[in-house]
């Protein structure tokens, strides 16, 4: 996945299209620098805010892949060799553009097709799922540890047999995921995969459950133990409490559960033997065809983002825009300023306080910040 500025920004420009979002959104999508930067900006409680908004924007003009590929892409670049496998685990701008992403794909709603009718007795549960002794009559431990593993079952099998009815461009992103730490981590790239696919898809829509449907205080405990199977299968840590290591045999240590597991995660996110659906699938390429299109969309990478949701989250980013960047740069300018001046009265002292008549004394030093960057 490439994105280059000028080739971009060229073919945008020859093209002629017209954005949603207006200039601004030419701005950022010909450039997705301005995109980082802008988030660079924000206050650490408002990045998931402006996350949200790029995603908006960039996905409803066809290019909400591309901004995924330049943030997964920079958080891979940025992670410490010696700790792959927390690639994806922490919050980050991709992260939060990951969830955006999703949500607007509908993604949430193919998922709760498939795990709500198989949660609906857990949700309205009385213990029936406890296996914690210290929270349940021991003698009911052997029947609700079976009731439990049974349910999981259910769970994984729907799920594993789920795939193609999730949103394509969803799984598309996770492959992005899946390619871009292989790059960098040979091997780990369906690690980071899982970290989107499970931790972050998956289990919340387990433990997280609908609002609106009333759910027993026995009930969240219940899905909390569901996640925390799915979250060991996914990270593949087993258990260490007493009362849930039986779930290590039936899952973790089960090798056609893993096997099972494994083939889930390389199917959604179309590797390995399938990735030829990838390749299928993907409309044409990640970077623009070689004829400039009419249209520089194709297919199902167009999501349907309603005009006024689009104008609401472009006013947020000139909001941004207007005010912490303008600061910034002000800042910025201010610092070079400063450090030109100092360049300058270091080479006047060197030349023996000439000023400026000397040698050295009046040349404009280069700045750290240059008008480009700027």
């Amino acid at each position: 996945v490439q994105v280059s500025g000028g080739a971009q920004a060229a073919m945008i420009a020859a093209s002629g299209k017209v954005f949603a979002g207006g200039p601004l959104a030419a701005l950022l999508i010909c450039d997705v620098s301005v995109a980082e930067f802008l988030i660079s900006c924000a206050d650490k409680g408002e990045v998931e805010a402006i996350c949200n908004c790029m995603v908006r924007v960039f996905a409803a003009n066809g290019y909400g892949e591309e901004l995924l590929a330049y943030f997964i892409r920079d958080v891979v670049e940025r992670c410490d060799p010696a700790e792959p496998a927390t690639l994806f685990r922490l919050s980050t701008s991709a992260t939060f553009m990951m969830k955006a992403y999703r949500d607007i794909l509908g993604a949430n709603a193919y998922l709760d097709k498939i795990v709500a009718p198989i949660l609906k007795d857990v949700k309205v549960s009385r213990g029936e799922f406890e296996v914690d002794p210290q929270r349940v009559d021991a003698a009911a431990i052997p029947g609700n540890r079976e009731r439990l593993r049974a349910l999981v079952n259910r769970l994984l099998a729907a799920l594993y047999a789920s795939t193609e009815q999730a949103p394509l461009p969803f799984r598309r992103a996770c492959h992005i995921a899946y390619a871009e730490t292989e790059l960098k981590f040979p091997g780990r790239g369906l690690l980071s995969a899982s970290g989107f696919i499970w931790l972050r898809f998956i289990c919340p829509a387990v433990t997280v459950p609908d609002e609106s449907v009333p759910v027993t205080e026995h009930g969240k405990r219940g899905l909390k133990l569901v996640g925390k199977i799915l979250q060991n299968l996914a990270n593949g840590t087993q258990f260490h409490e007493q009362y849930m290591e039986t779930f290590n045999e039936a899952f973790l240590l089960n090798p056609a559960e893993v096997a099972k597991s494994v083939d889930f995660l390389e199917s959604f996110a179309m590797v390995g033997r399938h990735a030829h659906e990838f390749e299928t699938n993907l409309d044409d390429d990640f970077v623009l065809a070689e004829s400039v299109r009419n249209s520089l969309v194709a297919g199902d990478r167009v999501v349907a983002v309603p005009r006024d949701i689009v104008d609401d989250a472009i006013r947020v980013i000139q909001y941004k825009l207007s005010h912490e960047v303008l600061n910034r740069l002000a800042q910025l300018q201010a610092a070079d300023a400063r450090r030109r001046q100092q360049t300058a009265d270091a080479a006047a002292a060197a030349a023996g306080g000439g000023g400026g008549g000397g040698a050295g004394g009046g040349r404009r030093q280069p700045g750290v910040c240059s008008r480009n960057s700027l």
